[in-house]
């Protein structure tokens, strides 16, 4: 059975593991990233971790980065603020200069995270559905008939920019703003997801407000888009997943309050199933030539 190596690349970390075309995912290995990297840095760690896994067998390296992504030539065009070195030189360019006979993709991660849950995930057997990552941002990625839609300037789903009150969405919505906007309320210095679902479950009212202010936001944005594209389903990822049907359930009732009364339904609300290795399974999925 071949094997690729699948790497994930984001802001402060950047994360690595062997897939099997069956995809099946070996133990993910790590390293650090940031807005100090250089570029040189960046080379130094590819090339360790594709040496590696040559040795383990390799036939390809895919990719997934945060950033506005050209997968046709894996350029970097834009959305690198946390890890501005990648302007400089793309990883593709990086791996095909030291690596010039290995087969290497690029997609952003948000998009690879869609493939990875089309491929093995809560999006398979799904021709029409959106992912949404909430994290320090919010991601998203869009499959319709069957398809990753990346659209003329490969922007397609970048739902994290629509304007809500003035401001990107993703600054008032994301998991990240969520728990910093209740820690400030609360006099905290910091709030963690895991702190924030305690505290909502003991019925914390700082917490119970915020809560039910966001997923009534995060439910009228899903509704919108659904009405816009008709879809079969909308996969929440990001930390949050790991709340399962006691998040989607509630963003599902959010949705159908804001959809006709015929359309409640129809489009389900469920967690991503993959976590964090959504992305690095997405990453190989373009090597795989279906």
């Amino acid at each position: 059975m071949k094997q690729y190596l699948a790497v994930d690349i984001g802001g402060t970390s950047a994360k690595y593991a062997l897939v099997g075309e069956d995809g099946q995912c070996g133990p993910v290995r790590s390293f650090a990233t940031g807005r100090e990297m250089t570029g040189e840095e960046m080379e130094k760690q590819l090339t360790c971790a594709v040496n590696w896994a040559l040795e383990k067998g390799a036939q390809g390296v895919g990719i997934s980065c945060l950033g506005i992504i050209d997968p046709s030539d894996g350029r970097v065009l834009a959305g690198v603020e946390n890890l501005p070195c990648l302007l400089e030189s793309s990883p593709v360019q990086l791996l095909c200069k030291n690596f010039p006979r290995l087969a290497v993709a690029m997609e952003n991660d948000a998009k690879a995270a869609s493939l990875g849950e089309m491929w093995q995930g809560a999006g398979q057997n799904c021709r029409n559905f959106l992912s949404l990552v909430f994290g320090t941002g919010i991601g998203s990625g869009l499959v319709l008939e069957g398809r990753l839609v990346r659209g003329s300037h490969f922007r397609a789903g970048e739902i994290g920019y629509w304007s809500e009150g003035g401001q990107a969405w993703e600054q008032e919505d994301s998991a990240c703003a969520l728990f910093a906007r209740t820690a400030r309320r609360l006099g905290l210095l910091q709030l963690s997801g895991q702190e924030f679902f305690e505290r909502l479950r003991r019925e914390d009212f700082v917490c119970r407000e915020e809560f039910d202010a966001w997923a009534a936001r995060v439910g009228r944005v899903m509704a919108h888009v659904t009405l816009l594209l008709d879809l079969d389903r909308i996969l929440v990822g990001g930390g949050i997943s790991a709340q399962g049907v006691f998040l989607t359930d509630r963003l599902q009732r959010e949705m159908d309050r804001f959809l006709p009364p015929d359309f409640a339904g129809e489009c389900r609300v469920l967690p991503a199933a993959l976590g964090n290795q959504a992305a690095l399974l997405g990453a190989v999925y373009g090597l795989l030539g279906r």
